[in-house]
């Protein structure tokens, strides 16, 4: 099933949907003045995922109000999620900040243009079952009937510089606080089904809390006592309900069907900081979690970081390492890392 969270265009303009499916429409509102007396279409949706696999949903959005509850439950359901609109901008914002299993992901998905007659018609953005798509028609359209004002103003503006996220020549991963860690409890989310609330020693004097999707991939029982790489200077991020301070490096396939939890050498000491070749060792100190976010370190660095046809981790060509040896995935190679 997919689900096409809808405002302002028509589902029937996004040429890549066959005409074939079954459309399903929910609109968000009604005739109440209050926005919050609209039913949820949470469990209507399941309903229909199970009578009609085939259906699109187009659910159509009138009222300023937060979906954030509602949507995580469906991607983490596996239920196919297209958000697109014609003013971006603001979707685009609560999108990236979606609060779900691989939320920590996100950023780092490059827009990818795509066509229609041979010309370019929009980008989508792609991750798991969660896509964002731009209709760029629609976003002119949108602008010329509603801010034409802003419109003209931004197009005599000076071009925008490039954002670090796509100035990979700049990405450094000495600015990133990647370092072996050994989780010492793992237990169940208790508000969602595919993720895991890790307490993973860092070397500090206490714990950190960290939420990792990992639930359908690897059992509960082999993730207690397990050493892993954890990127610790990332901004705490609530995670449904749990503040998560960190995230688990995996590998993953491009279906992200296989997921596998890099791991050091058993002899790594817990809290070392990894390194990035042999030239890496006199790394300097990694960035403050702000500067991360502010200059999206992060998001420059992560496409460059590969397992090679050895499964080892790698920056570029540069190896991840520990002072015991090189860090692992268990049997992925030229995969995908976040």
């Amino acid at each position: 099933m997919l689900v096409c969270w809808a405002g302002g265009i028509a589902a029937s303009s996004l040429p890549a949907l066959a005409s074939s499916v079954q459309w399903c429409s929910w609109r968000l509102s009604t005739s109440s003045s209050s926005p919050d007396s609209s039913p949820s279409p949470f469990v209507h949706l399941c309903e229909a995922t199970r009578q009609h696999p085939a259906t699109v949903a187009r659910v159509q959005c009138d009222w300023l109000r937060s979906y954030h509850s509602l949507l995580p439950p469906m991607l983490e359901d596996g239920i196919r999620v297209m958000i697109y609109i014609c003013s971006c901008v603001g979707n685009q914002r609560w999108v990236d900040l979606l609060d779900w299993e691989r939320s920590q992901e996100w950023p780092a998905v490059p827009p990818t243009e795509w066509t229609v007659g041979g010309s370019a018609a929009g980008t989508v953005r792609e991750l798991g079952p969660l896509s964002f798509v731009r209709v760029y028609q629609a976003e002119q359209r949108f602008q010329r009937s509603t801010c034409k004002a802003a419109a003209q103003t931004a197009e005599a503006a000076p071009a925008p510089e490039a954002s670090p996220a796509a100035d990979t020549a700049a990405a450094d991963p000495a600015t990133m606080d990647i370092r072996v860690g050994k989780i010492v409890k793992c237990e169940q989310h208790p508000d969602a089904d595919s993720l895991y609330v890790e307490q993973i020693d860092v070397g500090e004097p206490e714990p950190r809390t960290i939420v990792s999707g990992l639930v359908k991939f690897v059992p509960l029982e082999a993730m207690q006592d397990r050493k892993v790489i954890v990127l610790c200077n990332l901004k705490p991020r609530n995670m449904r309900g749990i503040k998560s301070n960190g995230m688990v490096l995996c590998a993953s396939n491009d279906a992200h069907d296989a997921v596998e939890p890099l791991a050091p050498p058993a002899e790594a000491p817990v809290g070392e900081r990894v390194y990035f070749g042999e030239d890496g060792k006199g790394q300097p100190a990694p960035a403050e979690p702000n500067r991360v976010q502010k200059k999206k370190m992060w998001e420059a660095v992560q496409p460059l970081l590969k397992t090679d046809g050895e499964a080892v981790a790698r920056f570029k060509d540069a190896p991840m390492l520990t002072s015991a040896g090189p860090v692992r995935a268990a049997s992925l190679t030229n995969a995908t890392i976040a």
